[in-house]
């Protein structure tokens, strides 16, 4: 007897109101911009009679949209298009028009999830007012969410993208929901992911998702909480992005490069540290570094890199640790650099493994260096700390 569990049958997305409705004057072409944009256009001027006038003015004065293009249409000015939309898709949908009360996003969602998307979806620009899911959707071709905006919780869970991923620029963010989270648990990017210059003001849960090419986070900006928990990246970038939140990377994998020069991890929120008074923003526990890993300019309240592992390279050339560095039993195969890197309160590297170079040129450490590393034969490794200049005295 198979004891698998059955799959669940996608939907065509014709068969979907709100795609009909996102589509209303049908489905562009790659560069057939005109029609994009007046589906665009038709779509945020109705989701606007969901958001107050204050929301809308919100909206306007942060310059991502024109009055004209928030100004509500009623349902009336569309209902006819989307009759003949649903006619020319020959849609199993039902053929009223979605609902949207005014006012009243909190009161509905926005639901395209268990659908098969077979040909390239354009949402650039598009304006999600309310809770939105794609839980379990599929991709089989490029998925366009360039400077969207979405003001609820948004559902990415078990999506799989099989093209091209674009979210550059788009604004994850809540002005109707209290804690509202970008939710991509267990997403699969089987193609590029690009997220550059991303929003994420409420939290961003990536747990256990895979990023089978390069996944881009140059520039984002995680608001709220970051959780990359179990996630597995093939070659990543996260170059000046800026964790407000917890940004977690608990046995994180990365199989190729990894580079996160001039990322800014300042949270206020309190990680459970082994010492007291010392609040941790980031966590690498547990993480693999399978190519280089680049922290290059990194600033840190304090950082756990406890058992992570990096077969390559690791710099963290003119990083701050404002607090703690804990690279307890980590294990460094290939050089690491801390060139100039400036550490806080207390550095640890007890009983990590170190195999090849360890290089603290002109670094600074405020108090004192935690060094009962061994090396790649077991024995304990002492470390050399070149021209390291230390505020006050501590053991080496």
């Amino acid at each position: 007897m198979d004891d698998e569990a059955p799959k669940t049958i996608k939907l065509r997305a014709e068969d979907n109101a709100w795609f009909l409705l996102a589509t209303l004057y049908g489905r562009p072409a790659p560069d057939d911009r005109e029609l994009q944009s007046k589906n665009c256009q038709a779509w945020n001027r109705y989701m606007a009679n969901a958001i107050s006038r204050d929301s809308r003015q919100k909206l306007v004065g942060g310059g991502k949209y024109s009055a004209e293009e928030l100004n509500p249409s009623p349902a009336s000015e569309i209902e006819l298009f989307f009759w003949k939309r649903h006619k020319q898709a020959g849609s199993a949908a039902s053929t009223a028009l979605p609902k949207v009360e005014p006012w009243r996003a909190i009161d509905f969602s926005i639901d395209f999830s268990n659908l098969e998307f077979d040909e390239p979806l354009y949402l650039d620009r598009f304006f999600f007012p309310s809770l939105i899911t794609f839980e379990r959707a599929s991709f089989s071709r490029s998925a366009d969410f360039r400077n969207t905006a979405f003001a609820g919780p948004d559902y990415f869970k078990d999506v799989d993208f099989s093209d091209p991923a674009h979210f550059e620029r788009a604004a994850l963010f809540d002005f109707t929901f209290y804690g509202a989270t970008a939710n991509f648990e267990r997403a699969t990017f089987s193609d590029s992911a690009t997220f550059g210059g991303a929003n994420f003001s409420g939290g961003a849960n990536f747990e256990g998702a895979t990023f089978s090419e390069h996944a881009d986070f140059n520039g984002a900006n995680f608001s709220g909480g970051a959780n990359f928990d179990g996630t597995t990246f093939s070659e990543a970038t996260f170059g000046g992005a800026n964790f407000s939140g917890r940004a977690n990377f608990d046995g994180a994998k990365f199989s190729g490069d990894a580079n996160f020069e001039r990322a800014s991890f300042l949270s206020s929120e309190e990680i459970p540290s082994r010492w007291p008074l010392i609040a941790m923003t980031a966590t690498f526990h547990h993480a693999t570094f399978s190519g280089r890993a680049y922290f290059n300019g990194a600033t840190f309240s304090g950082a756990i890199f406890e058992e992570a592992i990096f077969f390559k390279e690791a710099d963290f050339s003119y990083a701050t640790f404002s607090t703690e560095a804990d690279f307890a039993s980590a294990t460094f195969s290939g050089d690491v650099e801390f060139h100039a890197t400036t550490f806080g309160r207390l550095t640890r590297f007890d009983f990590a493994t170190i195999k090849s170079m360890m290089a603290f040129v002109n670094a600074s450490m405020k108090v004192q260096l935690h060094s009962s590393g061994r090396s790649s034969g077991g024995s304990r490794r002492a470390f050399s700390v070149p021209n390291c200049t230390k505020v006050q005295s501590g053991a080496v």
